[in-house]
């Protein structure tokens, strides 16, 4: 299966600063040899301290977490990995803010999917959404 996928990101016109993030990343051969795709979004929380380090803390973890599971064998379930990475993603971002007065009350969304040959799984905070 072929994947085209594009990120791009607009701080558009009310905000400053943007405080978005992505991944678009081709994880490699899932079970059958197709291979295995992450798309996720983190949309920083607009006019809250550190949206966009929230955001950037969210898709690292992600992309760190969902890197290893996908070469694990045999792999955990997608779901119970996506709801595992959605966790530890929102307690480093808590601990982050708690440890940083700067940060204090920074937070994001978090929208990923999971492509695996022609299903998706696909996971969310906030109010991002993933559309079909």
């Amino acid at each position: 299966m072929i994947i085209d996928a594009f990120g791009l990101s607009d701080t558009g016109r009310v905000r400053e600063a943007n405080e978005d993030n992505f991944i678009l990343l081709n994880l490699g051969p899932a079970n059958g040899g197709d291979d295995l795709f992450l798309l996720a979004v983190a949309d920083g929380i607009g006019g809250h301290a550190g949206g966009a380090v929230a955001s950037r803390l969210a898709v690292d973890i992600l992309k760190r977490d969902l890197t290893v599971w996908a070469g694990t064998k045999p792999r955990p379930d997608v779901k119970s990995a996506l709801g595992g990475v959605f966790e530890k993603a929102n307690r480093a971002i808590f601990e982050k803010a708690a440890a940083e007065t700067g940060l204090l009350g920074m937070g994001t969304t978090l929208v990923a999917a999971v492509v695996e040959r022609r299903r998706a799984s696909v996971a969310n905070v906030g109010d991002s959404r993933a559309y079909l």
